[in-house]
């Protein structure tokens, strides 16, 4: 039987274990090793997911990569991070953010090789190759009715600062700006330290919002689609009803995945939120690191992630990370047209800053 306090009580340890795991090098050599091994295979890629306090393990192991490597000509070993209701606060999330928006400005023009015509791309402001809008390295899935990162874990820290007696907490900025009247608000970093980055309004940049489109794909199931066509204008679909988990049951019985249910088709599509809600989402920062709120359909609470429609959101992520590209060959004098899959982002290498730039 579940019991909220009790489960409450148990905050603390957990979280304390996951950050000392996140503190050491251990992810991150794992992390190398196989992505090492992956590579080694043209096609490879390193897609890593993480959830909860897992999630916590894996934002802050990319997150202190990210820092690492600004500046220097290495590509990080992952291709793309997924992390899925994460159980960590936000600041380390906003440190990052901000960098990020130091380091590249939006522009919502598509990058011109790009197959996709409706991303735009995060250009470096000291120069140097631009990120296309669909290949973030980073994406942090947030359902909207998770209890136990948007009511546990504020309870959690909130009773952990109370008993450490933390009251003194620095003044930081938030990152893009903010809708508090004056621009860039400067405000307590408790505000950060209380709250999960998907759950911080300072912070959410995508949202996933239900789409009107003509009509449904009509063969496969959502996630079969999504993951066989390359999104049009941000647009993926689901077709499951609400906590269907056909595929996760199967694999729990090690039996091979059916085709999800297709009794519940909807169109979404992931936007930046400040086109979803200016007046709360306005001035949040377009970086190349995606927090997005999902709505309950799609991750029902915490542990909705192995649904039906998640796997087919994940999978649209996916495609959308690396699109498919329409390419021409000539096979005997005749110009045949054939789909491959192009490598995912060129790189993520972090530009240097370009102050830092300017005193070499």
């Amino acid at each position: 039987m579940k019991i909220p306090v009790v489960n409450t009580l148990t905050f603390w340890d957990r979280k304390r274990v996951a950050e000392r795991i996140a503190s050491n090098g251990d992810c991150l050599d794992a992390i190398e090793q196989l992505s090492q091994a992956a590579r080694i295979h043209e096609k490879s890629y390193t897609f890593l997911i993480g959830h909860s306090f897992g999630g916590l393990i894996l934002e802050r192991t990319v997150e202190h990569t990210l820092r690492t490597l600004q500046g220097q000509k290495v590509k990080p070993p992952w291709d793309l991070a997924l992390i899925l209701n994460p159980a960590s606060d936000s600041v380390l999330v906003r440190q990052l953010v901000r960098d990020l928006e130091s380091l590249y400005r939006y522009d919502p023009r598509p990058v011109p090789d790009s197959p996709l015509k409706w991303a735009g791309r995060y250009e470096p402001r000291s120069g140097g190759d631009p990120i296309s809008e669909n290949q973030p390295t980073i994406v942090e899935l947030q359902s909207e009715n998770d209890s136990a990162t948007g009511l546990t874990f504020p309870i959690g820290s909130s009773l952990g600062v109370f008993l450490g007696g933390h009251w003194a907490w620095n003044r930081v900025a938030v990152p893009g700006g903010s809708t508090d009247p004056n621009p860039r608000a400067i405000i307590s970093e408790r505000e950060f330290y209380l709250h999960t980055p998907g759950n911080s309004r300072y912070l959410i940049n995508y949202v996933v919002t239900p789409w009107k489109v003509p009509e449904f794909p009509q063969e496969s199931d959502a996630f079969d689609y999504n993951l066989q066509n390359n999104s049009e204008n941000g647009v993926f679909y689901t077709s499951a009803p609400k906590n269907s988990q056909a595929a996760a049951n199967a694999g729990r019985q090690s039996k091979s995945a059916p085709a999800a249910p297709t009794t519940n088709w909807l169109a979404w599509k992931i936007l930046y939120a400040g086109e979803k809600d200016s007046a709360q989402y306005g001035g949040n920062a377009r970086v190349p690191f995606w927090i997005v709120r999902v709505p309950s359909q799609i991750i029902d609470n915490h542990g909705g992630i192995w649904s039906d429609n998640n796997m087919a959101l994940m999978a649209a992520i996916f495609r959308m990370h690396r699109p498919i590209k329409k390419q021409s060959i000539t096979v005997s004098g005749h110009t045949v047209i054939r789909e491959t899959v192009p490598v995912p982002a060129k790189s993520y290498v972090l530009p240097t800053r370009p102050e830092l730039r300017k005193q070499r």
